[in-house]
């Protein structure tokens, strides 16, 4: 389908195809036709984005697969062996009877018009196969470029190649990474498949396809299949598969399991002396040798080659500055650069010490992110500098610095890498197995303890009251995630009671009972609705101007995220700046809610669109067909927008963004244009 659609767009020639991903099979019923739907995209480079859909029994669509066409490339080809010349040096036979009954054990079941390869021969990693179409497929053969039983059979050859001990293992293909399709096959053909890389998880093989006269027809390249192991797929799924790290108490080190102190020699890095010089007191009375250093000073120090232990503590005063965070992490980056350059005979251990930078679930309500910060790098540098066995501590915010249990970790021979110490009891992370979900018929929302921390939302049981006239009750199925909630239960939003606001806007979901005023809605009807307070729930009720019918044919999950961005961004296209056919709108952030939707008006109004994402995402909405879109992360766009449009400006720009860019939005605004 991909060689049709590439010959449909630019007339039957050679054909590049890059990319490729299969994405969802395709199941084909000899009893019901499959809608299927091919889409190219033309991107920047003249190449095509293309998509094979197909429509579910639930006329839901289904990306099948995805691929990059191009009509154009060199027509020089790849270095590969005259047929005449793989013919003579792979010469050990394989009985095609026999294969065929091999794949069918293996649950691949050809059926006879299939059974196209008719010789296969087999020398370590290469394999050449003659394919012969059977009689009944000739006079399709002659209206393709090249019959699906023709590529399927050369695949075949790539199985037959699998050694004993993988033969249990069905193969079933990925992705491959280019496609050169130079001459049409209806016939007979020969293929050739090179093994570049087998084992228990996947076969990677570049194949050939000559026609009889040994004129290449088809390259392939970087063809790889994953394996689908049936025992280990059953295995899977008897394991649970939702975890989470849950802080659990663990016994401090025994006496017993202190190291010999006259082999430690330890530095304390600190921005204050008070808690250096604590700790160096309690070293002390183990004999132990210590030192401290300035956290500014840290280039300047003639650090010891015979340091057993360095202990970093940024003890600066948190606040919600970004200097703040700099002045916590940046000597650290500093410590472990000079680290990084000294020659050890025994590295020494790194401690990094935090206040606050973990929640304990029942025991300190939230954390410092200024502090956490210091636990992200911390983790990076256990990967990156492994020889340092970075290790983190993080001491109870609320209580004095529980100095002599510190010494007790740094000085034990078997010590966890992250501790938190609380209310004089030592913890360690553990990947827990999840709870199942609610299972239970109450009715249940969702609500927070204490904003701050994604750890204090919880699902709590309420009576839900019965519908008033104007009302509707909805069986929520999926609720939309806005900015708002990720605000609420981070505590950014200022309110009196934060945790009294409900979470949720939107949502889709079944009508329970309609209020006896509703007369366009009807029990079991599937519906969205928006201005829905609390819908991250599983009922609510709502308005019943707010509530609308959906197709059989869309979900509930996309459903529950069309309102709100729609409604945005048709308030602001068409209801304020009055969108016209030919008007020109700059989408910032295009690749957001809002800008999605913003770009469906914007095609529904036939008006030309310029786009603004960050550099993870412009690519999909290159793939989407909009050929101009610029970066959202820098000004350059202002600039960039006037090259494109003769210095013309847009008519209209949809901003969310801050700061500069809405200066940088206006000077690109024509006259009487809309921002």
């Amino acid at each position: 389908m991909f060689i049709a659609a590439a010959n449909e767009m630019s007339g039957e020639g050679s054909v590049l195809i890059e990319d490729v991903c299969f994405d969802n099979a395709l199941f084909l019923n000899k009893e019901k036709k499959s809608t299927v739907l091919t889409t190219l995209s033309i991107r920047d480079d003249n190449t095509y984005q293309t998509e094979i859909s197909s429509k579910s029994s639930n006329n839901q669509w289904l990306v099948n697969a995805h691929c990059r066409l191009s009509n154009s490339f060199p027509q020089n080809k790849h270095i590969t062996p005259a047929l005449k010349n793989l013919r003579s040096n792979i010469s050990s036979p394989i009985n095609v009877s026999e294969l065929y009954q091999k794949y069918q054990s293996q649950g691949l079941d050809y059926g006879p018009y299939f059974q196209a390869l008719q010789q296969v021969w087999i020398h370590e990693n290469d394999i050449l196969g003659h394919i012969q179409l059977s009689k009944e497929l000739l006079d399709q053969a002659q209206r393709v470029y090249i019959h699906p039983v023709i590529l399927d059979a050369c695949f075949q050859l790539i199985q037959s190649a699998l050694p004993e001990k993988n033969v249990s293992y069905t193969y079933l293909p990925v992705n491959v990474k280019k496609m050169f399709f130079y001459n049409p096959l209806h016939d007979e053909s020969w293929g050739y498949a090179r093994i570049q890389e087998i084992d228990q998880q996947k076969v990677v093989a570049d194949l050939v396809l000559f026609d009889p006269t040994g004129t290449i027809a088809a390259e392939i390249f970087g063809f790889t299949a994953f394996c689908v192991n049936p025992r280990s797929w059953l295995m899977l799924q008897r394991k649970p598969l939702l975890y989470h790290i849950k802080w659990i108490p663990i016994s401090m080190p025994d006496k017993k399991e202190i190291q010999d102190a006259n082999t430690e020699n330890w530095l304390i890095c600190s921005h204050t002396t008070d808690f250096a010089n604590q700790l160096c007191a309690h070293l002390d009375l183990r004999s132990i040798p210590c030192s401290i250093l300035d956290l500014n000073h840290i280039y300047d120090h003639n650090m010891a080659s015979t340091l057993t232990g360095i202990v970093y503590y940024a003890d600066i005063p948190n606040n919600s500055s970004r200097l703040s965070l700099q002045q916590k992490v940046q000597p650290l980056i500093h410590l472990v650069q000079v680290l990084g350059k000294m020659t050890w005979h025994v590295p020494p251990c790194l401690w990094i010490i935090t206040k606050g930078a973990q929640s304990i679930e029942d025991i300190s309500p939230g954390c410092n992110p200024f502090e956490t910060a210091l636990w992200g790098f911390g983790k990076s540098l256990a990967l990156e500098f492994p020889e340092l066995k970075c290790s983190m501590v993080d001491l109870d915010p609320l209580m004095s610095d529980d100095l002599s249990s510190l010494i007790q970790i740094f000085l034990s021979t078997d010590h966890e890498s992250q501790i938190v110490l609380r209310d004089g009891k030592c913890f360690a992370p553990r990947l827990i197995k999840y709870d199942k979900p609610y299972e239970n018929q109450q009715h249940v929302c969702l609500k927070t303890s204490g904003a701050g921390s994604l750890d204090h939302l919880y699902l709590d049981a309420f009576e839900h009251r019965k519908p008033g006239p104007s009302e509707i009750e909805i069986h929520v199925k999926a609720s939309g995630l806005n900015f708002r909630d990720v605000l609420h239960a981070l505590g950014m939003i200022e309110v009196e009671k934060d945790k009294d606001i409900p979470f949720g806007f939107e949502c889709a979901g079944i009508v329970g009972r309609p209020g006896s005023d509703v007369t366009h809605i009807h029990p079991g009807q599937k519906v969205i609705a928006v201005l829905a307070p609390g819908s991250m729930s599983r009922i609510v009720n709502v308005r019943k101007e707010f509530v609308y019918p959906i197709p059989d044919s869309l979900s509930f999950e996309p459903a529950a995220t069309v309102p709100l961005v729609f409604l945005t961004a048709w308030y602001g296209l068409c209801h304020l700046a009055k969108i016209n056919e030919n008007d020109t709108i700059l989408i910032h952030a295009a690749s957001g809610g809002v800008g999605l939707a913003a770009i469906q008006i914007a095609r529904l109004k036939k008006a030309h669109i310029i786009a603004t994402a960050s550099h993870a995402k412009r690519q999909r909405l290159h793939e989407m067909g909009i050929q101009h879109v610029l970066n959202s992360r820098t000004l350059d766009f202002a600039e960039q927008i006037m090259n494109l449009t003769n210095n013309e400006g847009v008519d209209i720009v949809l901003n969310s963004l801050t700061g500069d860019f809405i200066t940088k939005s206006l000077g690109v605004l024509k006259k009487k244009g809309g921002l």
